[in-house]
């Protein structure tokens, strides 16, 4: 039975010298392409420093150093794709979950970005998505720099935004949005012991806010504030 016990030892070793190369492997020849093809989909610039291919814990495309936009643009240290492998099998170009990770963001560049996802039609889009997660990413608006925030977004079968959540701050501060007609959104935002950046000395012990969200303006429909 040794030989049958070499034979084993044998194969997981080659098994795990192909999973480390498949993770080890450089894509970055593809690089421009990938940039060119976001870039039209985005309709921003984008750049990418390193293309690799994963396989552990599922396969997956890992995008590094990546920034899209100009200055005031959104920049990441790591990009997670994983596909639906199902999807993919039978013939349909879906990606199960993207992950943004460690980066900064400008609200300028984040307001034109929703605004070219609400133009264009989900049928239009190349590829669905079921899934984006955001983990350390900061938020930076004028003369404030918000995070690091958290954050999910949840997309149908036909590429409708279902549900949008963000936290900050270890979820003291929670905001659920969903979609309503004519690019309007429900949110429901809560705070525990939570005190502004620019404002250390307001704590917010328990605040609660429910309201419509518009393109130009938020109007609070019930709300309640306990703060020091």
């Amino acid at each position: 039975m040794k030989w049958l016990k070499r034979i084993l030892v044998g194969l997981l070793a080659s098994l795990m010298l192909a999973m480390a190369a498949a993770y080890l492997t450089p894509l970055d020849t593809y690089v421009p392409e990938v940039e060119r093809a976001l870039g039209e989909q985005l309709h921003e610039p984008v750049s990418i420093k390193h293309l690799r291919m994963a396989m552990l814990p599922l396969p997956h495309l890992e995008l590094q150093e990546v920034r899209l936009g100009g200055k005031e643009g959104i920049a990441a240290r790591l990009i997670t794709a994983e596909p639906d492998l199902p999807a993919l099998l039978a013939g349909k170009l879906v990606v199960r979950r993207i992950l943004v990770q460690d980066g900064t963001a400008s609200l300028v560049q984040v307001r034109k970005l929703v605004d070219s996802f609400a133009k264009t039609p989900a049928a239009g889009q190349r590829v669905a998505l079921r899934e984006l997660q955001l983990s350390g990413m900061r938020l930076l608006t004028p003369g404030m720099t918000l995070g690091p925030i958290e954050g999910k977004l949840e997309f149908a079968q036909a590429g409708e935004l279902e549900r949008a959540w963000f936290a900050m701050d270890e979820q003291k501060i929670t905001v659920e949005l969903l979609p309503l007609p004519e690019q309007h959104f429900s949110v429901k935002a809560q705070a525990h012991a939570w005190a502004p950046p620019q404002l250390p000395q307001m704590l917010l012990d328990d605040l609660q806010i429910e309201g419509v969200l518009g393109e130009q303006d938020f109007v609070a429909r019930t709300g309640s504030t306990d703060s020091n």
